[in-house]
C-alpha cells in the first residue's frame, strides 16, 4: 500500500488554488452529466515526472494508494467472473494489460511516493466517487517526444472511449520567474511581435503588469488546445509548435500530448469528435517585478 499524505503546501504553487481549479473541472463534469460519474469504474490519471528522468511511461508497483478520506485500489486484479454460455469472461485489469505491451516502465516506491502530480488528485477523487467501487490506473509520463506522445495515446485510445472509464490528465500552467529560469514578458496588450525574458535591468512596462502578460502567455496555450471544431491532430500539433516558440514551462505538456494523441486515434478510428470547454484559470499570486514569481492552474473537460 502507498500512503499517499497530502502535503500542507506544494513545493511551488498554493494547494487552496490548485484545489479551487481542479476541483471545477471534476464537478462540473459530474454535475451536468450524472452518468458518467455513476457508470465509472475506472479511473486513468496522466501525470509528468518532476522526480526522475524518464523517456517513456511508467506505471505504479502499487496494490493501492491511502487517502486521508479512504483507500484507492489500483486496477490490478481481475474483476468477478461472469459466463456466457459454458464460456468464462474475466475482466483483464487494465495495468496488467498495459505491462503487457511492453511499452511501460515500472515506477519504485520512492519514486511514486514523491510525485505529487498524481497524488494531489486522490482526495478529490476519492470524495467524487464516494461510496463506488472504483479502481484507478496512475500513469507517469516522462520527457517524451510528439511521436511518442501520439503512440503511448494510441494505447490508451481503447480505454479513453469505454462508458465505465474516466480520465483525468495533471498538469499545471507557466511557472513564471527567476527560481524557474523563466521571464516570458509581452510588453503591451496588443504586442504582436517577440516577446522579451525580463531580466533586473530589464524592467516590465509600466501600464502592463507581469501578471497580465503571464494570462495572455497561458491563454495562447489554452486556445490551440480548445476542441470543436478543431481536430484533437490539430490541436496536438498547434500545442507542440506554441510550446516550441515560448518554451512556457507546463509541467504537465507530455501528459496533455498523450490525451491529444488518444484523442486523435478515436478520431481516426471511430469517428469521436472531441470538444474542450475550459472552465476555469488561476494565478497563484500577481507578479508586479522581476522578484515576484507564479503558478498557473488551468482547468477544461474534455468529451467526446
Amino acid at each position: 500500500m502507498l500512503d499517499m499524505r497530502i502535503r500542507d503546501q506544494l513545493q511551488h504553487g498554493r494547494t487552496k488554488v490548485l484545489t479551487r481549479t481542479e476541483c471545477t473541472a471534476i464537478s462540473f463534469v459530474c454535475h451536468h452529466s450524472d452518468l458518467i460519474c455513476i457508470s465509472s469504474k475506472r479511473v486513468f490519471i496522466l501525470g509528468p515526472s518532476h522526480h526522475f528522468y524518464l523517456d517513456g511511461c511508467a506505471l505504479s508497483s502499487c496494490k493501492e494508494y491511502d487517502t486521508p478520506i479512504g483507500k484507492l485500489p489500483l486496477d490490478i486484479e481481475s474483476a468477478s467472473t461472469s459466463c456466457l454460455g459454458a464460456l468464462p469472461l474475466i475482466a483483464i485489469p487494465a495495468i496488467e494489460e498495459l505491462r503487457a505491451t511492453g511499452r511501460f516502465e515500472s515506477m519504485g516506491i520512492k519514486a511514486d511516493e514523491a510525485e505529487h502530480s498524481i497524488e494531489m488528485h486522490l482526495p478529490y477523487l476519492r470524495k467524487i466517487f464516494e461510496g463506488q467501487d472504483i479502481k484507478i490506473v496512475p500513469i507517469v509520463v516522462g520527457a517524451i517526444s510528439k511521436q511518442s506522445e501520439t503512440d503511448f495515446g494510441a494505447i490508451l485510445s481503447s480505454y479513453l472511449a469505454r462508458e465505465d472509464t474516466f480520465c483525468v490528465v495533471s498538469s499545471d500552467f507557466c511557472h513564471w520567474g527567476t527560481r524557474f529560469s523563466y521571464t516570458y514578458y509581452y510588453p503591451d496588450a496588443d504586442s504582436v511581435g517577440p516577446a522579451v525574458r525580463l531580466t533586473r535591468s530589464i524592467a516590465p512596462n509600466a501600464t502592463y503588469s507581469i501578471h497580465e502578460s503571464i494570462r495572455r502567455l497561458d491563454q495562447q496555450g489554452m486556445q490551440t488546445l480548445t476542441m470543436g471544431p478543431t481536430t484533437a491532430e490539430d490541436a496536438h500539433t498547434a500545442f507542440a509548435e506554441y510550446l516550441e516558440s515560448t518554451q512556457n514551462t507546463i509541467c504537465g505538456r507530455h501528459p496533455i500530448g498523450v490525451l491529444l494523441g488518444a484523442l486523435a486515434s478515436l478520431e481516426k478510428s471511430k469517428g469521436m469528435h472531441s470538444h474542450l470547454k475550459w472552465v476555469r484559470y488561476e494565478q497563484s499570486s500577481a507578479c508586479l517585478t522581476i522578484r515576484d514569481s507564479s503558478v498557473s492552474y488551468a482547468s477544461a473537460w474534455v468529451r467526446f
